[in-house]
């Protein structure tokens, strides 16, 4: 991978527009463009939701919103007015869903019980009102690869609702991740937008560009790193770094749920970073959660454990200083997640101190699932034989088979 540029960040989000502005050039914005990212979508929620509270007409005024994957979701909610709550919340349902089929954690979106394609399908299908290809027709451009020849077809023309949600459906679809079927768009075999041009028009300087990957981007995370290397990938140009793997491969698998909460705040704070560079005020307060008893949380205090962990970046959205850790990593199973997290914060300065604790994480689960299996055993019997064992592991003949002497 070759070094494309270096230089260094005291922001949030990109540098296109900044730019732009010591020339003294006044932006004149036409569209949104929201990058495809996965399971990250968590993050355009947060946007879509600081938005709504702060400034609902800022987007309406825009002439066109484009998508790839999850972000073509995002525009079509925008177009149509749909809260952005309503990701939040089916985010979540897929969540439970995936956890519920199976014991693979992070990884139980891959348990074939669990199909994605169906239920965001079925989630279009109730939220999406029956005159959204009109408000949508000519307004929301979906990306589109053409399969084979992997062609990007971005779409904007959509006669019927139902034609808006195919499309939509073959913007998501990755292929072998969410089946080996592909879907078909007006008779053309289709797949993820992403793979041809994950963010739509990223170069036009007149449309806002959301990623939840650090880069080039009007609305993004910022990158923790002073001096770092970026790439040209898919259309969009990223940084590469320790955090923007972590973002990649969180795509595909579910983050821990606090931290999915925290990328709903970040989306959120990241916004009103931009909004107040575009010189927005912001006086609403943040939103609430609501939990599982039915209380109101505030954002701020659902992931006030996950922020505690992060460094606080050089940009006007945070205030405080770093937080010193004054425990050692925990215990549970998630804390993996935390030591790669603050790894690639650089609280942790030696790769050691991750693998240390991949390998405690391997071992508690792999200890976990050899108990249940000795537990399986001793309640089994073989020709009046019963297995037990102790706890060390060890397990032993509790009734001894009798030895008979012709």
């Amino acid at each position: 991978m070759s070094r494309i540029s270096t230089y260094q960040e005291n922001h949030c989000g990109g540098t296109q527009n900044e730019e732009k502005e010591e020339r003294g050039i006044q932006i004149k914005r036409r569209g949104v463009s929201f990058a495809g990212c996965g399971f990250m979508g968590m993050y355009h929620a947060g946007v879509g939701q600081a938005i709504q509270d702060h400034c609902p007409q800022y987007f309406n005024n825009l002439d066109n919103m484009y998508g790839a994957s999850a972000g073509s979701i995002v525009a079509v909610f925008g177009s149509c007015g749909i809260p952005a709550r309503e990701g939040y919340k089916f985010i979540k349902e897929l969540y439970d869903k995936a956890h519920s089929n199976s014991w693979l954690g992070r990884l139980s979106c891959l348990h074939p019980r669990f199909d994605l394609i169906k239920n965001v399908r079925e989630f279009l299908e109730r939220v999406l009102p029956s005159d959204a290809h009109r408000r949508c027709r000519g307004r929301v451009g979906v990306s589109l690869t053409i399969v084979p020849s992997l062609k990007n077809w971005i779409v904007s023309d959509f006669n019927t609702r139902a034609e808006l949600i195919q499309a939509v459906i073959c913007s998501c679809f990755i292929p072998f991740y969410c089946g080996v079927k592909l879907p078909k768009f007006r008779g053309k075999y289709c797949c993820d937008g992403g793979v041809s041009c994950n963010m739509p028009y990223s170069s036009d300087p007149q449309v806002i560009t959301v990623s939840p990957f650090s880069g080039e981007c009007d609305i993004c995370p910022s990158s923790n790193n002073e001096s770092y290397y970026q790439t040209y990938l898919m259309k969009q140009t990223v940084h590469i770094s320790v955090d923007n793997i972590y973002r990649g491969i969180s795509a595909l698998i579910f983050l821990p749920w606090a931290e999915m909460e925290g990328l709903f705040q970040q989306g959120y704070d990241d916004t009103l970073c931009f909004l107040k560079k575009e010189g927005v005020k912001t006086i609403v307060p943040p939103p609430l959660l609501e939990t599982a008893a039915g209380d109101s949380l505030s954002i701020d205090e659902a992931t006030s454990d996950y922020y505690s962990l992060q460094p606080t970046p050089n940009h006007s959205r945070h205030s405080s200083s770093v937080t010193e850790l004054s425990s050692p990593p925990p215990t549970s199973p998630s804390s993996f997640v935390w030591s790669f997290s603050l790894y690639s914060s650089g609280l942790y300065t030696h790769s050691p101190q991750v693998l240390l604790s991949v390998g405690k994480e391997v071992w508690s689960r792999l200890g976990t699932r050899w108990k249940r299996f000795l537990h399986k055993l001793s309640m089994n019997s073989t020709a009046g034989t019963v297995y037990q064992h102790d706890n060390g592991g060890h397990f032993f003949l509790s009734s001894p088979p009798q030895i008979i002497i012709s």
